[in-house]
């Protein structure tokens, strides 16, 4: 009988960080593919955040898992904290970043990997032109396209206007937040019957938010701004598939964006 693969996941699990819900996507298929599996999670402290207790006890069930044997090291998060792990077999990298180019320092520690997976197409050309010369992978984000379904319960939303736009996304300058409230403010006026709903994490971006747009100008004077509603705390998964439903459109004019697939972060 075949020995199973003994495999060290590190990266984030708990949060509601896009990267967490991919990790917990991958331990899940790892492990129904029959391979031994222990976690490092990054964000162990934030266990109580936004999932479900069952989902809680499933993963943090991978922490203390003993592996007989070094096999795989799969290190999943963010390359400036990208460290080859030496007593295991074989060593993979899987990191993404957004612009033309990563940043200097990620270049030699990637090298010391066995490969490196990213996230897009996009990345393959950027990672290499950069110096990782080690084999490179296109290895897109895991999610699960099923649960992303149209059809199914929705959130219950306090808005009386007929057509709502969603936003999720961190209050982060790439996102491109500023440039979809400029558009949103100029093109709609109140009368319009339409509204944007933002979703950010906590009350702090909310506040920021709301500054922002209390600086933006109106394209008339006297005109009265469409409506805008900002939800601002963390939600567990199913609340965020039940948001997505109960909106029409969805909206992120993204200045950069190095991975793919839809929006699952839970922030």
């Amino acid at each position: 009988m075949k020995k199973p693969v003994n495999i060290l996941l590190e990266g984030i699990f708990y949060n509601g960080h896009g990267l967490a819900e991919g990790n917990r996507i991958l331990l899940g298929i790892l492990d129904r593919a029959g391979y031994r599996v222990r976690i490092e999670a990054r964000d162990a402290s934030e266990k109580d955040l936004t999932l479900p207790a069952r989902d809680v006890a499933y993963i943090s069930s991978f922490e203390n898992n003993r592996l007989p044997s070094n096999d795989v090291y799969l290190y999943n998060w963010v390359g400036s904290e990208a460290r080859c792990r030496p007593e295991f077999r074989v060593n993979i990298a899987r990191t993404t970043f957004e612009t033309d180019r990563i940043p200097a320092g990620w270049t030699h520690e990637l090298n010391q990997f066995d490969e490196v997976w990213v996230q897009s197409w996009f990345n393959l050309q950027t990672f290499s032109s950069s110096g990782v010369h080690v084999p490179l992978r296109h290895i897109p984000n895991f999610f699960d396209m099923h649960r992303f379904s149209p059809k199914g319960p929705k959130l219950s939303l306090p808005i009386p206007e007929s057509f709502i736009f969603l936003s999720v996304f961190d209050l982060k300058k790439r996102k491109g937040y500023d440039a979809l409230l400029q558009a949103y403010l100029q093109e709609f006026r109140y009368e319009d019957d339409i509204a944007l709903l933002v979703k950010v994490r906590d009350e702090i971006a909310k506040e920021r938010l709301e500054h922002y747009m209390s600086q933006l100008s109106v394209p008339s004077a006297g005109s009265r701004r469409p409506p805008v509603y900002i939800i601002d705390q963390m939600m567990g998964p199913e609340d965020i598939v039940k948001l997505y439903r109960s909106c029409h459109a969805f909206v992120l004019p993204t200045r950069g964006r190095a991975g793919g697939g839809p929006s699952s972060k839970l922030c």
